[in-house]
Formats: structure tokens, sequence, C-alpha cells
């Protein structure tokens, strides 16, 4: 399983395990459970957010809160709403909020203001022109969540050549999230991605996202962008629906579950 990997190479470099963020402390309790342990420092439970955190440190300056991107997406409304065709009544108070939730799924789906603007519909082009106004404001002086995770996942390298990265307990990931993970996977020392994902002619396989299992499965090469390696991802399926993907050759038990 994957706390036998885990288990298998403490001591050996750092151990670096990437869970949803309101499930770290869960998790951590489990490892340690499973490990034998009260405490340990070879072993970090993060989450990617805490993970680039932690690694841009001192790179980038103060990220905005939700709140604050939302002040700053309402300072972008203002200098365009001239320029809007659909959205009138973009001095609703709850308009910049509904609007920022939409572009955070545009960016988290890795649509950018370009691919709106480029789409024969007058509403995705109004969504399009404050998006773009917005990360004009944005890049100027601030950083967001999402900025941040993208100038982490540019950053990754070499410091990250003696880890062991397991990540887990997600059932898809956010376009920045796989690059993440594809930039992992070319400079990580072991990367090992843990899945629940359907056989073929599971009866109930609706009940499982499969998505990021045909993302990671897909037998393409991936190269992510500003790398000159290629990457092959493999998998190796348990009996029971718990696939594992990896760059380095593993022999996962048949889950106990």
């Amino acid at each position: 399983s994957m706390y036998r990997l885990i288990a298998k190479n403490v001591g050996n470099g750092r151990q670096i395990v990437i869970v949803p963020d309101k499930f770290s402390l869960a998790f951590e309790r489990n490892i340690l459970k499973k490990l034998g342990l009260t405490s340990t420092f070879d072993v970090d439970v993060t989450s990617f957010m805490r993970l680039a955190v932690k690694a841009m440190r001192g790179k980038n300056g103060k990220c905005l809160t939700p709140e604050g991107s939302v002040m700053l997406l309402k300072r972008a409304i203002d200098e365009v709403k001239n320029d809007l065709t659909v959205y009138k009544d973009v001095d609703d108070v709850t308009f910049p909020r509904e609007m920022y939730a939409v572009i955070t799924a545009l960016r988290n789906s890795g649509v950018n203001a370009e691919n709106t603007l480029a789409v024969d519909d007058e509403k995705l082009k109004d969504v399009g022109i404050i998006y773009e106004k917005y990360l004009e404001i944005l890049h100027k002086s601030f950083i967001d969540s999402t900025s941040r995770l993208e100038a982490f996942s540019a950053g990754i390298g070499d410091d990250f050549s003696d880890a062991d990265v397991y990540i887990f307990g997600f059932s898809d990931f956010t376009a920045t999230q796989y690059e993440i993970i594809f930039r992992l996977f070319v400079h990580a020392r072991n990367v090992t991605v843990g899945l629940i994902a359907p056989e073929d002619d599971a009866k109930n396989k609706r009940l499982y996202p499969s998505r990021a299992f045909k993302k990671l499965t897909s037998g393409l090469l991936i190269r992510p962008r500003g790398s000159k390696r290629f990457l092959r991802v493999s998998a190796t399926t348990f009996r029971t629906p718990t696939y594992i993907f990896s760059d380095f050759p593993i022999s996962p038990q048949p889950s106990m579950r």
C-alpha cells in the first residue's frame, strides 16, 4: 500500500506526502500509526498550497486572501465596465464575488483570458475582458493563491532531487496541480500518485471520477512546459479499485479494505 512505500523509504531522504488540506491531520495520524511512530521529522504531510508557501517563502509578496482578491477584481471591473456589452449591473455588491468564482474556475481548468476573448459569445467576451484586466492589475503588485501555485510549479527544480513524493486523497486535480505533478515527475527522486478508479466493466464505475486516472495513464509522452525531458507514466492496479502511478517500479500489495 502507499503506507508501505512510505515506511520503506523513511530515513532515506525527504518523504513528502501531499493530501487535501482539510485531511492533512487525519493522514498524518494514520501515517504515524501505520509506521508505529509517535512523531517523525522524515515525513512531511502537506497540501499543494502549503508546499508552495514553504517553497516560495521570501520569493513573493504577501498573498491576497480570497476577500482581497474579490476587492482587487472589483477594481478591475470598475476600470473596464464601459467596455462590457452583456454585464451592465456590475455595481451590484454580489457581482465581483460571483465573477471571482467564475475566473477562479477558469484558471483552475487551464483556460486563460485569451481563450475566453476568442470565443464567439458576448458574455464570455465580457468575462475575458474582466479576467484580463484582473490579471494585469494582479501581476503588477500582488499575488493570489492561484498565482502562487503557478510560480511554485515554474520553480520546481533540483531542490526536489532527494525527495520521494506521494500524492493521494484526491479525486481530481486542477490544471496547475497537474503541472506540479508532471514537474515533480521530472525533478523529484520518486513520485507516486494514488487514486480510486473503477475497472472498465465495474457496475458502479459512475461513482468513481476517472478523469485523473485517464489523464495520468493516457499512454502519451508528457513534457511539462519549460522542460526538455519527456516522461511516461505507468500504472499498476490493485485487485480492488485502487491505482498507483509512479515513475519507478513498484509492487503494491492488495488493499485490505
